[in-house]
């Protein structure tokens, strides 16, 4: 008999403990929560080798995937990111400092929309 995963032993021991309970649902978010470790994990990777955190290197990622002229306002970065607004400032600001963006101002708010 083949041995199950990680989640697959949780559950198992859950449901001895507690039989009448439906896991199937724990079982697909385990799996999911994992899932996005390992994603994570290999983002920390693949950006380390440019020298860059995992966050930079999504903004950078996300610049590129917009098109030119790859150039995106900070609000429409942050949702994508699990950050503050002056955590992106401080990535941003880093980023330009290597060279790796430039900072321009918004022509939306200097103005207005119709602008």
């Amino acid at each position: 008999m083949a041995q199950g995963d990680r989640v697959e032993l949780v559950i198992e021991a859950l449901e001895r403990q507690l039989p009448a309970l439906d896991y199937a649902a724990k079982g697909v978010a385990a799996r999911l929560v994992r899932l996005g470790t390992l994603f994570i994990d290999a983002i920390e990777r693949v950006a380390s080798t440019f020298g860059l955190s995992s966050n930079e290197y999504v903004i950078l990622c996300v610049l590129r995937a917009s098109g030119p002229p790859y150039a995106l306002p900070p609000k429409s970065i942050t949702p994508l990111m699990a950050l503050s607004s002056g955590g992106m400032t401080n990535i941003l600001h880093a980023l330009a400092a290597r060279g790796l963006i430039e900072r321009r101002p918004d022509p939306s708010e200097l103005y207005g929309e119709a602008g």
